[in-house]
């Protein structure tokens, strides 16, 4: 991967200054891709499926569960880390998202309301 310098060295005085890269938000979780072949074989969607929801973060309001597979945000579709990535570019903390996530247990979709928090 390319990153310009202009890119490197805002990250890095981000980082010497407040100990984090500044101006990026998150949505509190971990997780694991689900790619094609095992989202067929699985019988669910692409996407990522939460394997822990980070305390306090924006998904820690009990609505978002263990095993829930982020499928979109903000009606954009989720195949990875790197689609979120991308997406939240475009917040600031603060902002209202909605997550769609499937929720296996049930077999069907949940959409869930969430306030974007700055990445620290």
């Amino acid at each position: 991967f390319a990153i310009p310098s202009r890119t490197v060295k805002e990250v890095i005085d981000d980082l010497i200054k407040q100990g984090y890269v500044g101006g990026r938000v998150q949505i509190g979780i971990m997780g694991t891709a689900i790619n094609a072949t095992t989202a067929k074989y699985n019988n669910v969607p692409q996407g990522i499926m939460i394997s822990e929801v980070i305390e306090d973060g924006p998904c820690d309001n009990g609505k978002v569960k263990f095993g829930d597979i982020i499928v979109a945000l903000d009606e954009q579709e989720i195949q990875s880390f790197s689609d979120i990535y991308t997406i939240l570019t475009n917040y600031s903390e603060g902002d209202n998202a909605t997550l769609k996530v499937y929720r296996p247990e049930i077999e069907d979709y949940v959409e869930i309301e969430i306030v974007l928090q700055a990445d620290r």
